[in-house]
């Protein structure tokens, strides 16, 4: 994340071993499922693929000669592009919609997210995070919430692995990374909401539709993605 050359070394040997694995497996498969747009770019010609799009690939595009590079190797088969989020529909079909074929599909949620029952304990206001720790993906959340939880009664608890090196202050209470089952059994139920001040691209937040499952209010960073997902002022907040 931090060194360009060797994130792009890293990325190009990543496309080595891929062109490989699909060599070796391409007299066997009638369909490539691919998660990145990238990851297709060593497919074997005339294999049909099927790339679903995360909110990242979107990042990816902007990268000089990318575009180009992948309607190159759309040209050579059959190719569906399924997005997991609406909002990146109409830009994929302006990029690739001559090459293949663009429909959003949706991730799901599990029914647990649904039946869960809240215990909202009103002496003790819980907001959670849930999110990999990243600049980018913390956003503004501590400059943001010193002044509403540092010696507050509310209380900020935050899940996810540490993927960047962040100093985070004591009045943020750090779990680390938590399973889903411990969230939707132990934390979504006593929580009075979720936060996320992203500035990450993000495609369709799994995260912010359990929290929505559950009835849990959100408050999120004015992001196309968490756009897509809140009315603000009706299922949750956008905020700058």
């Amino acid at each position: 994340r931090s060194n360009r050359l060797r994130g792009g070394w890293q990325a190009l040997n990543l496309l080595r071993h891929l062109r490989r694995a699909y060599k070796r497996h391409a007299g066997q498969l009638d369909l490539l499922h691919c998660n990145w747009l990238q990851t297709m770019l060593p497919a074997p010609r005339k294999l049909p693929v099927l790339v679903t799009v995360l909110g990242t690939d979107m990042q990816l595009l902007k990268l000089p000669l990318m575009p180009a590079l992948l309607r190159r190797a759309m040209r050579a088969r059959p190719v569906a592009i399924c997005p997991n989020a609406d909002w990146m529909e109409a830009p994929l079909r302006t990029l690739f919609g001559k090459v293949a074929h663009v429909q959003t599909v949706p991730f799901g949620i599990d029914a647990a997210w649904f039946n869960l029952q809240r215990r909202v304990d009103f002496a003790a206001s819980r907001w959670l995070v849930v999110s990999r720790l990243t600049r980018d993906k913390l956003g503004s959340l501590l400059e943001w919430g010193e002044p509403l939880f540092k010696n507050q009664l509310r209380e900020l608890h935050l899940f996810g692995p540490m993927q960047e090196q962040i100093d985070l202050p004591p009045w943020l209470h750090y779990h680390g990374p938590a399973t889903p089952a411990q969230l939707c059994e132990t934390w979504f139920p006593q929580a009075h909401g979720l936060i996320t001040l992203s500035r990450h691209s993000e495609g369709r937040p799994q995260v912010m539709l359990e929290a929505m499952a559950a009835g849990l209010p959100i408050i999120a960073s004015q992001l196309p993605a968490h756009a897509d997902l809140i009315s603000h002022g009706n299922t949750g907040l956008l905020c700058d």
